[in-house]
């Protein structure tokens, strides 16, 4: 599966200094918001303020200094029984982020 991480995605990550980015896949590739306690605190409220039915997944960044430090599989939006995102698709995506030295892909 090929995934499209557009450019405003890495230009948002690149504008983090320290933050948790919430991601999903859609049929068009990843999009990206900045979570918060409020408004986004995670992929389901975010999909309820603003529905998508071409959702295929989700995926957390920890950004800091406009680099991906954690990558985080876990999403209620992930097809699977653990929850967790693949393997081979998270590291797909990571190859289109900017990662820092010693980025941690999270199991969990």
């Amino acid at each position: 599966m090929l995934i499209v991480v557009p450019q405003e995605a890495v230009e948002l990550i690149r504008r983090c200094k320290d933050d948790l980015l919430l991601g999903i896949i859609t049929q068009g590739g990843v999009e990206l918001t900045i979570a918060d306690r409020v408004v986004t605190p995670g992929h389901v409220p975010w999909l309820r303020r603003t529905p998508r039915s071409d959702v295929t997944g989700g995926f957390s960044l920890m950004v800091r200094d406009g680099l991906v430090v954690g990558f985080f599989r876990t999403s209620e939006l992930n097809p699977t029984r653990d929850g967790l995102l693949s393997e081979e698709l998270a590291l797909e995506i990571a190859k289109a982020l900017p990662m820092a030295p010693g980025t941690v892909v999270y199991r969990h």
